[in-house]
Order: C-alpha cells, then sequence, then structure tokens
C-alpha cells in the first residue's frame, strides 16, 4: 500500500471484521498485536516493508513523529535546520512537547546539524532518527 505522507510503501493485508466486511490492516500493527489507538513505529522509517519484530515498537504519536522522515518541503536536508538569510546563518532549532528549543546560529550547515542531532539524542532517547541523512530520494 503506498503512502503518500511518508513517499514509501507499507504492507497492508484485508482481515473480515463481520459478515461480509471487510478492513485494511497495516501489517506491522499486526505483527506487533496493536489493537489500541497507539502507533506501531519502524525503528527505521526508511524501511517500512521490514516488518520483524525487532524493527518494530508501539510509540505515541509525538514518539512516532519524532523518528519521521524529512518534509518534501525541507531544503536544508535535515530536520529543524534551515539557512536563515537575514543573519547569513544555519538555524537549528527542535520542538519538544510542543514547544519549540532554539539550539542557535551557526557559521556552516553541519555545525547546525551536529547541534540539531545532539538535541534529538538529549530530548528523543530512543526515538531519536539514528539515519544518516533523513532526504528523500531524489532531494539535493
Amino acid at each position: 500500500m503506498w503512502s503518500k505522507d511518508i513517499q514509501n510503501y507499507y504492507a497492508a493485508t484485508r482481515i473480515v471484521v463481520a459478515l461480509g466486511e471487510k478492513k485494511t490492516v497495516l501489517m506491522h500493527r499486526l505483527i506487533i498485536g496493536l489493537g489500541d489507538p497507539r502507533k506501531t513505529d519502524h525503528r527505521e522509517p526508511t524501511r517500512t516493508l521490514d516488518n520483524r519484530r525487532i524493527n518494530l515498537r508501539p510509540a505515541s504519536d509525538a514518539e512516532s513523529i519524532r523518528n519521521r522522515r524529512i518534509q518534501k518541503n525541507n531544503t536544508s536536508g535535515t530536520c529543524g535546520v534551515r539557512f536563515d538569510k537575514s543573519r547569513n546563518k544555519w538555524r537549528a532549532r527542535i520542538k519538544v512537547n510542543g514547544k519549540e528549543i532554539h539550539l542557535g546560529y551557526f557559521d556552516t550547515r553541519e555545525e547546525a546539524v551536529a547541534a540539531r542531532k545532539a538535541a534529538e539524542v538529549k530530548y528523543f532517547g530512543e526515538f531519536a532518527y539514528k539515519g544518516q541523512d533523513r532526504r528523500i530520494s531524489g532531494m539535493m
């Protein structure tokens, strides 16, 4: 099943919920056994077809969002990092529990990315994005 949100595929199946009524269920939810509203998070969000239990974990919406891929409109290649034209510097920030935390202005993109990644480890713990880069293929 194609997901427009993350530009990737998910494995899904149809199950019978009542006589003559079927429902689509995402395989990762079925494998981990979640029937409640929590999400099932892929530890490696770029590998959504890897439904081994070791790659799956229950997560709240907030936890799952921390581990998501980069949005299509991102121009820096890293979540929470952008170039501030008025200051001619790179700005790093992170959102924690709905509150934005300014991490600083930096001369280079690499410094801003390093600050953002350190903040992800500090604030997100096991849900910090562990991939090298969050770029969607074809970007940058």
